[in-house]
């Protein structure tokens, strides 16, 4: 064989591994990127004491460009004279406020508190309040004027996907806020509706 030959098959060798580590580079990434992506889920997640029997969702924005929970709290504490404060379980930023598609637990959910982002008398099927078992979801946007962010609707869909595994939660039992309490609301905005649909 040929030094030339040699040299080219060592070359190619060369390349060869490169792009297979190349390659398993963006899936290593992925890969690590899941397992930090569900640490920091079950962070949220987390709750003090026994958790409620939660059997429904709740999806809202906030009607606003910006927000975070600190805002919603003395929004909600200030003017609702909510005593319990923000009235949502989890936020999810948009960039404007707190981080995109970040997921922040409100005290509610910390404490495991019925919420208040549904009138306290709206009743469901069963004739209980739905507040009192109805998790709430904001994300921060105002989606009859924007689109949520990608990165929000993929928190969106983890967030989801782990509160209905963990507590039994269909996928028909996740509702805009329009659709539990008709006529009150275009909660949560057009866009976000429109994604409700089309999963």
């Amino acid at each position: 064989m040929s030094d030339t030959h040699a040299v080219g098959r060592i070359v190619f060798g060369v390349l060869v591994a490169a792009a297979l580590v190349v390659g398993a580079a963006p899936a290593e990434a992925q890969r690590a990127r899941s397992v930090n992506e569900a640490r920091a889920l079950r962070a949220v997640l987390a709750h003090r004491g026994a958790g409620r029997r939660w059997r429904t969702i709740v999806l809202h924005h906030s009607a606003t460009p910006a927000g975070s929970p600190q805002a919603f709290e003395a929004w909600h504490r200030g003017h609702r004279r909510f005593a319990y404060g923000m009235a949502y379980h989890f936020v999810i930023g948009n960039g404007r406020g707190m981080p995109d598609g970040h997921i922040e637990a409100g005290s509610r959910w910390r404490l495991q508190q019925q919420g208040a982002h549904v009138a306290a008398r709206l009743r469901d099927e069963r004739g209980s309040s739905v507040a009192a078992h109805a998790i709430g979801v904001c994300l921060v946007g105002d989606f009859e004027r924007s689109r949520p962010t990608r990165a929000q609707l993929a928190s969106l869909t983890r967030l989801l996907r782990a509160l209905q595994r963990r507590y039994g939660i269909a996928s028909n039992a996740v509702h805009g806020h329009g659709e539990v309490h008709p006529g009150h609301t275009a909660c949560p905005g057009r866009a976000l509706r429109e994604w409700q649909r089309s999963g």
